[in-house]
Protein backbone atom coordinates (compact mmCIF):
# COMPACT_ATOMS: atom_id res chain seq x y z
CA UNK A 1 0.00 0.00 0.00
CA UNK A 2 1.32 3.42 -0.90
CA UNK A 3 1.52 5.90 1.91
CA UNK A 4 1.41 9.57 0.93
CA UNK A 5 3.70 11.89 2.84
CA UNK A 6 0.64 14.08 3.45
CA UNK A 7 -1.01 11.19 5.32
CA UNK A 8 2.11 10.64 7.41
CA UNK A 9 2.20 14.37 8.20
CA UNK A 10 -1.53 14.45 9.03
CA UNK A 11 -1.04 11.68 11.59
CA UNK A 12 2.16 13.22 13.01
CA UNK A 13 2.01 16.98 13.62
CA UNK A 14 5.68 17.05 14.70
CA UNK A 15 6.67 15.73 11.27
CA UNK A 16 4.41 18.24 9.50
CA UNK A 17 5.96 21.10 11.49
CA UNK A 18 9.47 19.93 10.57
CA UNK A 19 8.79 20.45 6.86
CA UNK A 20 8.87 24.22 7.32
CA UNK A 21 12.41 24.70 8.63
CA UNK A 22 14.53 22.40 6.46
CA UNK A 23 15.47 21.72 2.88
CA UNK A 24 13.66 19.09 0.84
CA UNK A 25 16.52 16.62 1.33
CA UNK A 26 16.63 17.28 5.10
CA UNK A 27 12.86 16.70 5.23
CA UNK A 28 13.30 13.37 3.42
CA UNK A 29 15.86 12.36 6.07
CA UNK A 30 13.35 13.43 8.73
CA UNK A 31 10.66 11.19 7.18
CA UNK A 32 12.68 7.97 7.40
CA UNK A 33 12.20 7.27 11.12
CA UNK A 34 8.59 8.47 10.98
CA UNK A 35 7.82 5.95 8.25
CA UNK A 36 9.37 3.15 10.33
CA UNK A 37 7.45 4.34 13.40
CA UNK A 38 4.23 4.29 11.35
CA UNK A 39 4.70 0.84 9.80
CA UNK A 40 6.26 -1.05 12.73
CA UNK A 41 3.13 -1.42 14.91
CA UNK A 42 1.17 -2.66 11.88
CA UNK A 43 3.41 -5.73 11.65
CA UNK A 44 2.91 -8.90 13.67
CA UNK A 45 4.55 -8.83 17.09
CA UNK A 46 8.19 -9.89 16.71
CA UNK A 47 8.40 -9.21 12.95
CA UNK A 48 11.45 -7.41 11.60
CA UNK A 49 11.10 -4.23 9.53
CA UNK A 50 14.06 -3.14 7.41
CA UNK A 51 14.56 0.29 5.89
CA UNK A 52 16.72 0.30 2.76
CA UNK A 53 17.82 3.45 0.95
CA UNK A 54 16.61 3.55 -2.65
CA UNK A 55 20.16 3.36 -4.01
CA UNK A 56 20.95 -0.04 -2.47
CA UNK A 57 21.53 -2.91 -4.90
CA UNK A 58 21.54 -6.63 -4.12
CA UNK A 59 23.82 -9.03 -5.95
CA UNK A 60 22.99 -12.03 -3.79
CA UNK A 61 20.48 -13.05 -1.17
CA UNK A 62 20.33 -10.86 1.94
CA UNK A 63 19.64 -13.97 4.04
CA UNK A 64 23.14 -14.00 5.66
CA UNK A 65 22.47 -10.46 6.92
CA UNK A 66 19.14 -11.46 8.43
CA UNK A 67 20.87 -14.46 10.01
CA UNK A 68 23.39 -12.06 11.56
CA UNK A 69 20.55 -9.91 12.92
CA UNK A 70 19.00 -12.99 14.52
CA UNK A 71 16.55 -12.06 17.27
CA UNK A 72 18.00 -8.56 17.78
CA UNK A 73 15.53 -5.69 18.06
CA UNK A 74 17.80 -3.16 16.32
CA UNK A 75 20.40 -3.59 13.56
CA UNK A 76 22.56 -0.86 12.01
CA UNK A 77 25.43 -0.69 9.54
CA UNK A 78 28.86 0.74 10.35
CA UNK A 79 30.23 3.03 7.66
CA UNK A 80 33.63 1.23 7.75
CA UNK A 81 35.62 4.32 6.83
CA UNK A 82 39.27 3.96 5.84
CA UNK A 83 41.79 5.97 7.90
CA UNK A 84 42.12 8.47 5.04
CA UNK A 85 38.44 9.39 5.46
CA UNK A 86 38.22 9.24 9.26
CA UNK A 87 37.21 12.93 9.34
CA UNK A 88 33.85 11.85 7.89
CA UNK A 89 33.09 10.07 11.16
CA UNK A 90 31.80 13.43 12.41
CA UNK A 91 28.76 12.58 10.24
CA UNK A 92 28.28 9.34 12.14
CA UNK A 93 29.82 5.93 12.73
CA UNK A 94 26.80 4.28 11.13
CA UNK A 95 24.96 4.67 7.83
CA UNK A 96 21.18 4.88 7.88
CA UNK A 97 20.90 3.18 4.47
CA UNK A 98 20.09 -0.15 6.19
CA UNK A 99 18.22 0.00 9.50
CA UNK A 100 16.26 -2.94 10.90
CA UNK A 101 13.82 -2.64 13.80
CA UNK A 102 11.80 -5.43 15.34
CA UNK A 103 8.16 -4.99 16.36
CA UNK A 104 8.85 -5.30 20.05
CA UNK A 105 9.27 -2.92 22.96
CA UNK A 106 12.89 -2.05 22.08
CA UNK A 107 12.28 -1.61 18.35
CA UNK A 108 9.30 0.64 18.98
CA UNK A 109 11.22 2.68 21.57
CA UNK A 110 14.03 3.11 19.06
CA UNK A 111 11.63 4.28 16.32
CA UNK A 112 9.94 6.71 18.73
CA UNK A 113 13.25 8.13 19.95
CA UNK A 114 14.70 8.48 16.45
CA UNK A 115 11.58 10.10 14.98
CA UNK A 116 11.27 12.60 17.85
CA UNK A 117 14.94 13.58 17.55
CA UNK A 118 14.69 13.97 13.77
CA UNK A 119 11.52 16.08 14.08
CA UNK A 120 13.37 18.39 16.46
CA UNK A 121 16.63 18.52 14.45
CA UNK A 122 17.60 16.89 11.16
CA UNK A 123 19.96 19.09 9.18
CA UNK A 124 22.97 18.58 6.90
CA UNK A 125 25.20 20.32 9.44
CA UNK A 126 27.61 18.04 11.34
CA UNK A 127 27.46 18.72 15.08
CA UNK A 128 28.89 16.79 18.01
CA UNK A 129 25.79 14.66 18.62
CA UNK A 130 23.85 14.95 15.36
CA UNK A 131 23.95 15.04 11.58
CA UNK A 132 20.84 14.49 9.43
CA UNK A 133 19.07 11.28 10.52
CA UNK A 134 22.37 9.40 10.71
CA UNK A 135 24.45 10.58 13.68
CA UNK A 136 21.67 9.63 16.11
CA UNK A 137 22.49 5.98 15.36
CA UNK A 138 25.85 6.35 17.15
CA UNK A 139 24.05 6.28 20.51
CA UNK A 140 21.87 3.25 19.76
CA UNK A 141 24.20 0.52 21.07
CA UNK A 142 24.12 2.25 24.49
CA UNK A 143 20.45 3.32 24.38
CA UNK A 144 19.12 0.04 23.01
CA UNK A 145 21.21 -2.84 24.41
CA UNK A 146 21.61 -5.75 22.04
CA UNK A 147 21.76 -3.52 18.96
CA UNK A 148 23.57 -5.43 16.21
CA UNK A 149 26.26 -3.61 14.27
CA UNK A 150 26.17 -5.52 10.99
CA UNK A 151 29.54 -6.96 10.02
CA UNK A 152 28.62 -8.52 6.67
CA UNK A 153 31.10 -7.11 4.13
CA UNK A 154 28.43 -6.68 1.45
CA UNK A 155 26.08 -4.44 3.41
CA UNK A 156 26.13 -0.76 2.45
CA UNK A 157 29.28 -0.95 0.35
CA UNK A 158 29.86 2.54 -1.00
CA UNK A 159 32.60 4.73 -2.45
CA UNK A 160 33.73 5.73 1.06
CA UNK A 161 34.34 2.16 2.28
CA UNK A 162 35.37 0.26 -0.85
CA UNK A 163 39.07 0.86 -0.01
CA UNK A 164 38.67 -1.25 3.15
CA UNK A 165 36.45 -3.91 1.58
CA UNK A 166 38.14 -7.13 0.46
CA UNK A 167 37.14 -8.01 -3.09
CA UNK A 168 37.82 -11.63 -3.99
CA UNK A 169 36.97 -14.03 -6.78
CA UNK A 170 34.90 -16.87 -5.40
CA UNK A 171 32.70 -19.70 -6.60
CA UNK A 172 29.97 -17.24 -7.54
CA UNK A 173 32.22 -14.62 -9.18
CA UNK A 174 33.45 -11.43 -7.55
CA UNK A 175 32.66 -11.29 -3.84
CA UNK A 176 32.93 -8.74 -1.09
CA UNK A 177 34.68 -10.33 1.85
CA UNK A 178 35.25 -14.07 2.08
CA UNK A 179 33.39 -16.43 -0.24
Amino acid sequence: RLLAVAELERKNPALAAARHDRTTLEFYFTCTPWLLRHVLPRLPEGALLTWLDADICFFDSPEPVFTEIGAASVAITPRRLPATLSALERQGKYNSGWVSLRHDKTGQACAADWSAKCAAWCFSLPEAERYTDQKYLDAWPALFPGTVSLSHAGVNVAPWNIPVTAITRGKKGLRLGAD
